[in-house]
């Protein structure tokens, strides 16, 4: 049978029995595709698949790019090749409010096996779709689906372009003429060399980048080459506008040197070395060739180079060549090598060629047999893949020197001259040959080093040495390494080091630490094998094409065995170490689960104790060694409390009373023996003591602009005030309310971008904070900003900086959040605030968004009243006591509450406040009090119960003399209850 379920315009068929069945059970969010933002979808995602996910945004496209960390629910066991084909294309549509990709678009490219469970893991397949829309592909579009073999979902990656649909991103309004034209004049000008070899490659989808925005644009590809012999070749790739104005939208070269940057004197790998007298050739078996005959036709030999005339009588003449399964060697030089002789009868025809090696025939030789070996390694690695299968095209000797190159097209090798060595020797050739693995695999060659570093991963990787280029420049030379410490610059500064090829050593130099950690851990073949694996499994399950730290993750993903990414993967040490000591960031795990947090809000009461709970669950390692409240009192030094362990993974710690005014700040750290977690992750909780005053407060919603103004300062002035709409990052809803002030809210003829290259301000009134003491400026923002370094959100206070987005790393609010900000240097003032936004030349994002703004100091408590304890507790296991904080006052900021000390922990309780004493025996206690009020509630985990008894504004309480007393659940009490003494207090105006 077969179901179509919409999904933002477009329809998904699910041809595979039994698994349209079961849509509705595993995809039940799909229907917020489209219409929900991002962080709607992903706490949908959440919700429906588990906490633990992790979601790594694309800042380029305002999607996720990468979905990880968790695992959904199993689908069948034994999944086929087509099952899981379907099923990762249900996945996608289910994500398609994170991805911002049309499964519609999708075709299926392939469907991969990864044996991972070989090495302590856990086997898995790969789907990859590549984005096609209406016949013309994305360029670089692909979406890769894991999942492990009972159809569990482990991750969703996309390098694809979010947002594409039919019509208008296919057609055309100029032929391809035109394109030709300019891709010609552009490389004529760029190279100063005639186009000699022009080939218009078809339409496709650019995902250009606009800015530091990346979008799509409808292009013909151009390539244009010059190749002559004798001089130094180029070709590029250029993208030309199909649509609108005509202009280059990209440009790549087709070619990828393997260039010189230096040498540094080390051993020499036999095996990997230059061809040179002191490294001899020896046989290799002539796997994989062409063997012609006039009289019996063409057969190949096998991978130990065996071949075979089957019904042949001889003698037959017989001609070999580099020329095979997988290779076409051409001699730039002269002639192409060839061994033509004549073959007897039977067995026993055993030639060798090249008997006699030079320099141009060993070239020749080298290449044709390192091609063989890179393919037959990419099979050993994994049986599955087919990647290296394909003749590859290769020219040996020619007239240069010192270098090599790939082409798109072939792979190139130099003569001896200049003082270097023929270019034609194992690491070269698997370099060379690994641009064009990234090309097949589809991570292709980027411009951040990302190629030339993968391309040299291959090569070391095949020869299980760091040594990339051993001898070119002679004995002792090299010419790059895998264990150079050139540090990862970060996410946002990839490319750092101007040169491709030395900014590839970063990724190259982490990849060779991770297999010497592998290799350290397992021994040196078991961990060359797994290492293998790990970068097969990543070339065929993501796209990566930079050099950033989503390959780190890609890499534990892969090697994670349980779905559960927060608590660590099987090799997560030498994974992530070998990362860290190329300079990538520490991946964070979640050694302990803290959850189900809740803490003290503000509060008159200055005796305490203020109770503090929270779930705590070791996820790495097997219990929790500490647990700790750390809590600081108005910036003081760090104070510890250990915390106590209660039922159910639950903790719980009492901090101590503090004197008003005063601000504590808590914190959480709990730790196994493997490492130690904090809650929350960045910041502190917090709480006042003391009377919270308010001298300003705004939420927009009446009075107009009520004296707020904004202003532009350079080229656009986009704040707005007015109902968010959702784009771009920015929320869909006020925190209260409608309104809210903002940077672009995107209504009509706005799409909730700030834009490039603009300073811009609000401003609020004139406020008065006159008595004002320790003012801070409280208010809720969602703002989504480019990192410090690039565009600077700023709060100011009379035109001082009193807060800016951090330099480092893009803040994305994906919710409304409390932000405080102290700014009682400006107390006794008359002072403007001002929020400011100030961009550079793209990634342009939602901005701020802001509402219910205010300013508030704190004032001592007001005094305990106690009043006049009356009667005696009842005891049980604990003598319970009543406690008052604020004022039991007509006016409602006193905040009068009642709270229950010193009683049992989780148990029930109540509480009751009236007018009339009594003095007569229930549930085995002395009642004292005629309840008019009745709350009923549990005591936490320090046996503290509190409400609030806001009393009415009416003149005829002032004065009245109210009565309170508790009453417990407790075993150990007499009939099973124990109770405070009774509290007289009086209502004062």
């Amino acid at each position: 049978m077969s179901v179509r379920i919409l999904l933002a315009g477009a329809t998904l068929a699910l041809a595979t029995p039994g698994l349209a069945q079961t849509f509705e059970e595993l995809s039940p969010s799909v229907q917020l595709a489209g219409a929900a933002g991002v962080a709607e979808a992903r706490d949908a995602w959440q919700a429906t698949h588990g906490d633990n996910w992790r979601f790594r945004p694309d800042f380029e496209t305002g999607y996720v790019r990468f979905v990880h960390g968790g695992s959904t629910a199993p689908f069948a066991t034994n999944l086929s090749d087509a099952q899981a084909a379907d099923l990762a294309r249900v996945y996608v549509g289910e994500a398609y409010g994170l991805l911002g990709i049309d499964p519609a678009y999708l075709e299926l490219d392939e469907v991969v096996f990864l044996p991972l469970g070989m090495y302590g893991s856990s086997d898995k397949l790969t789907v990859r779709f590549r984005q096609v829309v209406g016949g013309v592909p994305v360029e670089g579009g692909a979406v890769n689906v894991l999942l492990d073999l009972e159809g569990r979902l482990l991750s969703l990656d996309t390098v694809g372009l979010p947002d594409v649909h039919l019509p208008q991103f296919v057609t055309p309004t100029r032929d391809a003429g035109a394109a030709e034209a300019l891709a010609i004049e552009t490389f004529q000008r760029e190279t100063r060399m005639e186009a000699l070899d022009v080939q218009v490659l078809g339409l496709d989808i650019v995902q250009e980048e606009v800015g530091k925005a990346r979008k799509g644009t409808l292009a013909w590809n151009i390539r244009v080459a010059n190749q002559t012999p004798g001089m130094t070749p180029e070709a590029y790739v250029y993208g030309i506008s199909a649509t609108g104005g005509l202009r280059v939208v990209s440009e790549r070269t087709a070619i990828h040197y393997f260039d010189v940057s230096g040498t540094i004197s080390v051993n020499a790998t036999p095996g990997n070395a230059a061809s040179t007298p002191s490294n001899p050739t020896v046989p290799f078996p002539g796997a994989y060739m062409r063997v012609s005959s006039p009289q019996a036709g063409v057969t190949f030999t096998d991978q130990n180079g065996s071949y075979n005339f089957p019904g042949v009588t001889g003698p037959i003449d017989a001609t070999f060549s580099f020329v095979g399964t997988y290779n076409d060697v051409n001699n730039v030089s002269g002639g192409d090598y060839s061994l033509t002789t004549t073959l007897a009868d039977g067995a026993g025809n055993d030639f060798l060629l090249n008997p006699n090696p030079n320099e141009f025939t060993t070239a020749q030789a080298n290449i044709f047999t390192y091609i063989n070996l890179m393919r037959d390694w990419t099979r050993s690695v994994n049986p599955a893949d087919d990647k290296s299968d394909f003749v590859a095209s290769a020219n040996a000797n020619i007239g240069d020197a010192c270098n090599a190159y790939y082409d798109g097209f072939s792979t190139n090798y130099f003569n001896a001259e200049g003082g270097c060595v023929n270019t034609a020797f194992s690491s070269v050739i698997t370099h060379e040959m690994g641009h064009w693995m990234n090309d097949r695999y589809g991570s292709f060659n980027g411009s951040d080093g990302f190629g030339e570093g993968n391309a040299d991963v291959f090569s070391m990787y095949q020869s299980d040495s760091p040594i990339v280029g051993d001898g070119f420049s002679g004995p002792g030379t090299f010419v790059r390494n895998g264990e150079n410490t050139r540090q990862f610059c970060g996410d946002s500064n990839n490319g750092c080091y101007g040169q491709v090829h030395t900014d590839g050593e970063v990724l190259m130099g982490a990849l060779w630490k991770v297999r010497k950690q592998l290799n350290t851990k397992y021994g040196n073949v078991p961990g060359d094998l797994y290492s293998n694996l790990l970068f097969n499994s990543w070339m065929n399950a993501y796209d990566d094409r930079e050099i950033k730290t989503i390959i780190r993750d890609h890499w534990l993903t892969l090697d994670d065995d349980d779905g559960n990414i927060d608590n660590g993967t099987p090799n997560i040490q030498e994974i992530d170490g070998g990362f860290q000591e190329q300079g990538f960031p520490a991946f964070e795990l979640a050694y302990v689960v803290i959850d189900q947090v809740s803490g003290p809000a503000a509060t008159f009461d200055e005796i305490g104790p203020y109770g503090v709970e929270a779930r705590l669950q070791a996820n790495i390692g097997p219990a929790i060694t500490t647990a700790d409240l750390k809590f600081t009192v108005d910036g003081g030094a760090v104070q510890t409390i250990a915390m106590t362990p209660a039922s159910g993974d639950r903790y719980f710690a009492a901090l101590p009373g503090q004197a008003s005014p005063s601000k504590v700040e808590w914190w959480i750290e709990a730790a196994t023996v493997d490492g130690v977690n904090r809650f929350p992750k960045e910041g502190n909780q917090g709480f006042p003591v003391g009377v919270v005053g308010q001298f300003f407060f705004d939420g927009f919603e009446t009075g107009g602009d009520n004296g707020w103004t904004h202003q532009e300062i350079q080229k656009q002035d986009d704040w707005q005030r007015g109902v968010p709409q959702g784009n771009s990052g920015d929320p869909d809803a006020a925190f209260n309310g409608s309104n809210v002030w903002g940077n672009d809210l995107g209504g009509a003829g706005y799409n909730g971008e700030y834009q490039s290259d603009v300073v811009n301000r609000l401003e609020s009134p004139v406020i008065d904070l006159s008595g004002a003491n320790g003012a801070t400026l409280i208010y809720e923002r969602w703002l989504t900003v480019e990192e410090g370094v690039f565009d600077q959100a700023t709060i100011r206070v009379n035109g001082t900086e009193v807060w800016a987005n951090p330099q480092s790393g893009n803040l994305i609010d994906t919710e409304w959040v409390t932000h405080a900000v102290d700014i009682s240097a400006f107390d006794g003032q008359n002072v403007t605030l001002e929020w400011r936004l100030e961009t550079d030349g793209g990634l342009e994002f939602g901005g701020w968004n802001l509402d219910d703004v205010r300013i508030e100091t704190l004032e001592p408590s007001p005094a305990a009243g106690l009043g006049t304890l009356y009667g005696s507790a009842t005891s049980g296991s604990t003598v319970p006591k009543l406690d008052t904080s604020g004022q039991p006052s007509t006016l409602g900021n006193a905040d009068f509450r009642l709270t229950l000390k010193d009683a049992p922990a989780e148990t029930q309780a109540f509480i009751g406040l009236g007018f009339a004493q009594v003095d007569v025996p229930v549930l085995g206690v002395q009642a004292l009090v005629d309840p008019t009020y009745l709350f009923s509630g549990q005591t936490d985990l320090i046996g503290q119960f509190s409400v609030g008894f806001p009393i009415p504004d009416s003149i005829g309480l002032v004065g009245l003399t109210g009565y309170a007393q508790a009453l417990v659940v407790d075993p150990a009490g007499p009939a099973g209850f124990s109770a405070t003494a009774g509290l007289q207090i009086s209502v004062i105006p």
